[in-house]
């Protein structure tokens, strides 16, 4: 993908990629969007639309989290941070790793939920084996 438009990225998502080019279509595009330097109305509206259509697996979120690491510094820090679904889904996952460890080691499953502000029925998914990594 080489074009500097983030619509056209939008747009890319809606199209069959192939799936080892998933991940570098959905980096290029986080470039462009932080090269547009669009308000977070604009970047919230284009991120949406693009990610109704090339939605990532957690194993690929994981490659995009590695490539982002690799970008220059001067946009690293911002491609990292940049406010789209794989950061909620990092978050939930990791809140299930922790909650598993912490089961394991005998908490409560109300005080796991506490502390990790899933839900019970999330944490008893977990214990079932529902939860995949």
């Amino acid at each position: 993908m080489h074009s500097n438009n983030p619509a056209a990225a939008a747009l890319m998502s809606k199209m069959n990629v192939p799936k080892q080019e998933r991940v570098q279509v959905r980096l290029a595009f986080i470039r462009q969007m932080i090269a547009m330097h669009m308000d977070a109305a604009q970047e919230r509206m284009i991120n949406g639309f693009f990610e109704t259509y090339l939605q990532l697996t957690d194993k690929e979120v994981d490659q995009l989290m590695t490539e982002a690491k690799k970008l220059p510094e001067e946009i690293r820090e911002e491609a990292l941070k940049w406010p789209n679904s794989f950061y909620e889904k990092g978050s939930v996952t990791t809140a299930k790793k922790i909650a598993r460890k912490l089961k394991e080691r005998g908490m409560s499953v109300a005080e796991i939920s506490e502390l990790t502000e899933l839900s019970e029925e999330e944490i008893h998914a977990i214990e079932s084996g529902e939860f995949g990594e």
